[in-house]
């Protein structure tokens, strides 16, 4: 018999990364929920004509860095950075109310929300050929 197992997790070595970058010690629990989140927040917030197709999440001690690999940077982005900026309160909003509901579950019981970073910034990266992702 054999085991199941993630097929991007078989592929890593090969042609794929992961698509979340950070270490924690304590935490890792629930940074997994909260960068589930963050992807389920943007996939509502922009439409299947933003073309997103793949969201890389990394995270430090200061910041949270989203980088949003889409094939038309024009309608993420919108008039003059309003998309980027509708997206960044939005999840600003979202995410400090999902800690508060959270954190506690996934946590030691002695950790706070205030060790978590609170800026976020948002990059956005253009797919040169949307056909090949």
């Amino acid at each position: 018999m054999s085991h199941k197992t993630n097929p991007i997790s078989n592929r890593l070595p090969l042609n794929k990364n992961w698509s979340s970058k950070w270490f924690s010690a304590s935490g890792a629990a629930y940074n997994i929920i909260e960068d589930a989140e963050i992807r389920r927040l943007l996939a509502s917030h922009y439409s299947k004509e933003a073309s997103i197709g793949l969201v890389e999440i990394e995270r430090n001690s200061k910041e949270i860095k989203i980088v949003i690999h889409t094939s038309k940077p024009g309608v993420v982005i919108g008039r003059s950075g309003a998309g980027i900026n509708d997206a960044k309160s939005l999840l600003d909003r979202k995410i400090q109310s999902f800690r508060h509901r959270v954190f506690a579950s996934y946590s030691s019981p002695n950790a706070s929300t205030k060790e978590l970073p609170k800026n976020i910034k948002i990059e956005i990266v253009e797919i040169k050929a949307p056909e090949l992702n």
